[in-house]
C-alpha cells in the first residue's frame, strides 16, 4: 500500500467504507469551530462538506462547475488569505469522472499551516498518486474501486505535518477512527479493532496482482 500511495508513511486499515474514511480524516484534525475549505466539484465534494458540518467545523466551500474540476487560481487565493485547519479535495470525483491535478493543488497548500485532506477512494491505484512528493497530508481510500476488492476496508495515510495536529488533545471526540490508536496497534503488528479479515486477504492478492503487472501499467 505504501508503494501505491507513494509514501513512506504508515497506511492504516479500518473496517469501513470510503465515506467512513472521509469522516475519519476530518475527525482526527478538527477541533470545535475550526475552519475548513472544501472544494466542491461534484457529489463527493458535497458529501465532504456535509461531514465537516456534522462534526462542527466552520465550513467554507469553493463551488466549482461540475465536470470541470477545481479552478486552481481561486483555490490558491482562498488558501493564501486564511489559515484554514484543512483544505479538502476529491482526487477523482466519481459523479463526474474528473480527476484533479493533485500535484498543483498540493503546491498551493504545502507551505501553509493548512492541511491538505484528499479523498482518493476512486483514484488510488487507478491514477498517479505521489503523496509524499506532492505534499498531501491525509489521503484516504477504500477497497472497492481500483484496488479491485469488495467494499468494507478503508485506508488512511498521514503526513508528518498532519501528525502534529492529529496528536493534539483539542480535537473533537474520536475513538474507533482515532489514528493514534491505529498507529499504536500497527507498531505491534495489529489493528486497533476487529478487521475484516477476508477483505485483507483479498487486498493482499490484489496488491500482488498490481505488483506483478506493474503499478504504472495498472
Amino acid at each position: 500500500l505504501r508503494a501505491v500511495y507513494g509514501t513512506a508513511q504508515d497506511v492504516f486499515l479500518f473496517a469501513g467504507s470510503g465515506t467512513a474514511m472521509m469522516e475519519a480524516s476530518l475527525a482526527n484534525v478538527l477541533g470545535p469551530g475550526d475552519a475548513v475549505l472544501v472544494a466542491v466539484a461534484g457529489q463527493f465534494g458535497e458529501r465532504f462538506a456535509q461531514i465537516a458540518a456534522a462534526l462542527g467545523a466552520k465550513v467554507h466551500t469553493l463551488e466549482c462547475e461540475w465536470g470541470q474540476g477545481i479552478d486552481l487560481q481561486p483555490f490558491a487565493e482562498r488558501i493564501a488569505r486564511r489559515d484554514y485547519r484543512a483544505a479538502v479535495v476529491v482526487h477523482n470525483e466519481s459523479s463526474t469522472g474528473v480527476t484533479e491535478d493533485l500535484a498543483a493543488i498540493a503546491a498551493a497548500v504545502r507551505e501553509r499551516p493548512t492541511l491538505l485532506l484528499v479523498d482518493s477512494v476512486s483514484g488510488l491505484a487507478g491514477t498517479e498518486m505521489k503523496m509524499d512528493a506532492w505534499g498531501a497530508d491525509i489521503v484516504v481510500s477504500a477497497s472497492q474501486k481500483c484496488l479491485m476488492c469488495p467494499p468494507g476496508l478503508g485506508f488512511a495515510a498521514v503526513s508528518a505535518k498532519a501528525w502534529e495536529i492529529v496528536e493534539r488533545d483539542g480535537n473533537g471526540p474520536r475513538f474507533f477512527w482515532d489514528f493514534r490508536r491505529a498507529k499504536a496497534a500497527l507498531e505491534k503488528g495489529e489493528t486497533a479493532f476487529t478487521p475484516p479479515v477476508s477483505l485483507v486477504y483479498g487486498l493482499r492478492e490484489a496488491l500482488r496482482m498490481i505488483a506483478e503487472e506493474g503499478l504504472d501499467k495498472v
